[in-house]
């Protein structure tokens, strides 16, 4: 691993990292509390030799020998003889209590003792009792019997008395927490570190891309308002969640340059990975560019299309396939035709039976036809084998994974599923990426939205097919216009009936076949008379530049119109 990969491990982890130093810190802190506390006096003794000869020569000779005594006088003050000589001396002094040591001063003839105990004056009182004892037992080694007259005798003085200080010298509480935050420290890295290696799911999108084989379109944040308004890039078109979709938006234009590809089935490996709120959401983001898009909810077993768009459900893609509608009686357009919507229906008992079907070939033939591009919402990839049904007739597949809840064992299962069927995946996303990924940009978004009274238009590489622009006649903007015997306006379009056709259609149909109950008034009057009351507005086109391709070998730009 890298420099930075260690730096993005930590930085994806800094919550284990942050735990494990207070931990750290916290259980230094309990130890110190609960250490008991400790303190020391110190006192100083001066070796020397007394008597002998009063010539420099042999003056010389005594403090040398002096100082070779020294090594020994310090291990006789770490000696049990002299602590038990103190105890026996005070006698209110338990033996286990006071601690004894004691060290030379470099090049000089001093040794410095030091005596700790559990009060300031029980450590000065030791400490004093430790000078007289050692006076004496110096005193009684250096007696000779028979010695000479005038031969040096070595004798231990106190130059320095047993200090007092009331402040404790152990534990020292920010030596205790500086030990403790470092080995939390330490922890926490080498914990984040350990934890990066086990972990088997998937994090990054260029990860993504890399066991898919395929180009990684980009990666979308959880929406925090996404209970409320799970189509978030149409409520709020300047946040960076609607900026993360337009990024996929544009890579998905680079797919197939030479070979537009316009039906692409959208798939995961498990369920709950976001895929059908991430096709909802593009969705909107492709029609918002001028691109006649469709969204058909082929999940035949959990579709969830219909809540998140809060649709008509009850008639749909098995309503086709069945024979009992048509296509234009069953599309319903979304937010005033930004996109279209085909929901699935009442759920069959053989939903991979009816994906695979003669007449689901030839509904796929006709979309292709009608729509610019055309997204599936297909089932999970392991569970079931719909989508790879769906996927060996369409132009590839999306394959979709969540962030930290995709593990690679179940990807190479999913990639598994469609090479086995020769199935492509033409790119991957990202879904429910932690917001760090998208916050750099966040303050030039917030200013640009604050800035802009109209939002600039984007344009869509040629890759996807260009959508024509709709010259709307006079009848589409108010004037005179032939009127249904249900009170539904009825216009033409440019070859083919336009959103409110279709719906007024699919209301007809379900009014015939499932709500003309007890003379009540139907859901489709209820929606045709709201429809009749409301002004009626047809968008006027929005301008794009085409994709610019360079020679080959270099890459592909974009250009972006700024104009409102």
């Amino acid at each position: 691993m890298t420099l930075r990969e260690y730096f993005a491990v930590f930085r994806e982890r800094w919550v284990v990292v942050v735990a494990c130093v207070l931990v750290g810190v916290l259980a230094a802190l309990v130890l110190t509390l609960l250490t008991p506390r400790r303190y020391s006096s110190e006192a100083i003794f001066y070796i020397a030799t007394q008597g002998g000869d009063s010539d420099a020569s042999a003056a010389y000779d005594a403090t040398m020998l002096a100082r070779e005594k020294i090594a020994s006088y310090v291990e006789l003050l770490g000696d049990p003889r002299v602590g038990q000589d103190v105890v026996d001396r005070l006698r209110d002094v338990d033996a286990a209590s006071p601690a004894i040591s004691a060290e030379t001063v470099p090049d000089t003839s001093l040794i410095r003792t030091t005596v700790t105990a559990r009060s300031p004056q029980q450590a000065q009182r030791v400490a004093a009792a430790v000078g007289d004892e050692f006076v004496v037992l110096v005193a009684q080694l250096e007696q000779q019997a028979g010695a000479q007259p005038g031969a040096p005798t070595v004798v231990a003085r106190v130059v320095r008395p047993p200090s007092f200080s009331a402040s404790p010298v152990s534990p020292s509480t920010s030596y205790d927490l500086t030990l403790g935050l470092a080995a939390g420290l330490v922890l926490g890295l080498l914990t984040a570190l350990a934890w990066h290696q086990l972990d088997n799911t998937v994090k990054s999108g260029d990860v993504l891309g890399k066991i898919a084989k395929a180009p990684a379109l980009g990666s979308v944040v959880d929406d925090p308002a996404f209970a409320e308004h799970p189509v978030g890039v149409h409520e709020n078109s300047q946040s960076a969640y609607a900026e993360a979709y337009r990024h996929v938006r544009t890579n998905l234009g680079f797919l197939g340059v030479d070979s537009p590809r316009k039906i692409l089935v959208g798939s995961s490996a498990l369920p709950d990975e976001g895929k059908s709120a991430t096709l909802c959401n593009l969705a909107s983001v492709l029609g918002q560019e001028g691109y006649r898009t469709l969204l058909v909810s082929a999940d035949l077993r959990r579709p969830k299309v219909e809540a998140y768009l809060q649709i008509e459900a009850a008639v749909g893609l098995t309503t086709i396939l069945t024979g009992r509608s048509t296509l234009d009686d069953c599309v319903q357009p979304w937010a005033g035709g930004e996109f279209d919507v085909l929901a699935a229906g009442a759920l069959p008992p053989n939903p991979s039976e009816m994906l695979g079907s003669r007449k689901m070939a030839e509904l796929m033939t006709e979309l292709r036809e009608r729509y610019d591009i055309v997204l599936l919402d297909a089932p999970p990839l392991i569970p079931v084998t719909d989508a790879v049904v769906l996927g060996s007739r369409a132009d590839g597949v999306i394959l979709m994974a969540r962030h930290g809840g995709t593990t690679k064992n179940d990807l190479g299962r999913a990639l598994a599923r469609l090479a086995a069927a020769d199935v492509p995946v033409v790119g991957t996303i990202l879904t429910r990426a932690p917001e760090s990924q998208l916050r750099p940009y966040w303050g030039y978004l917030a200013i640009s939205a604050a800035d802009a009274e109209v939002p600039a238009s984007r344009s869509l590489p040629e890759a996807l097919p260009s959508a024509p622009a709709h010259q709307p006649d006079a009848r589409a903007v108010g004037e005179s216009e032939d009127v249904g015997h249900d009170g539904w306006e009825r216009h033409e379009g440019d070859g083919g009936t336009n959103g409110f056709e279709g719906a007024q259609r699919f209301e007809d149909h379900v009014t015939e076949e499932r709500f003309v109950t007890n003379g009540a008034r139907t859901a489709a009057e209820e929606r045709a008379a709201s429809v009749q009351a409301a002004p009626r507005q047809v968008p006027s086109p929005r301008p794009r530049i085409p994709l610019v391709a360079r020679s080959a070998g270099d890459a592909a730009t974009t250009a972006v119109d700024d104009k409102p």
